[in-house]
């Protein structure tokens, strides 16, 4: 990909829209549903990640996180924390865009509400 097309990609993915969209990440569900980390995951997922890893975490032109997909990739939060805090290859860091906590949030809602969903 040439530097235009990591421009584009750039401004395309995690730009933190505030417009609403037809579609919102899926919520928490079962014993989950009014876990308060998770839903204020969903609204970061919603404003910085859907646009790049997909409403679902289906991916394109992101990552993928269904199908378990995530976890094992990045078998840690920890790990996954560190690559959102910092970015890596066309991701952006956002280290400085998130909070400590709405990184917390975010990582939990990843893992805990998407990664488990099966591949579509």
């Amino acid at each position: 990909m040439g530097a235009l097309g990591a421009a584009l990609l750039l401004g395309a993915c995690g730009g933190g829209s505030d417009s609403p969209t037809a579609a919102t990440p899926p919520k928490p569900t079962g014993a989950l549903a009014g876990d308060p980390v998770l839903l204020e995951g969903r609204a970061i997922y919603a404003k910085y990640c859907a646009s790049c890893h997909g409403i679902t975490g289906e991916g394109a032109p992101g990552s993928a996180f269904v199908g378990r997909r995530l976890l094992r990739t990045m078998p840690t939060a920890a790990d996954e924390a560190a690559v959102v805090r910092a970015g890596r290859a066309v991701m952006p860091s956002f280290g400085k865009t998130l909070t400590p906590a709405q990184l917390h949030a975010v990582v939990r809602y990843t893992r805990e509400v998407l990664a488990p969903r099966p591949a579509p």
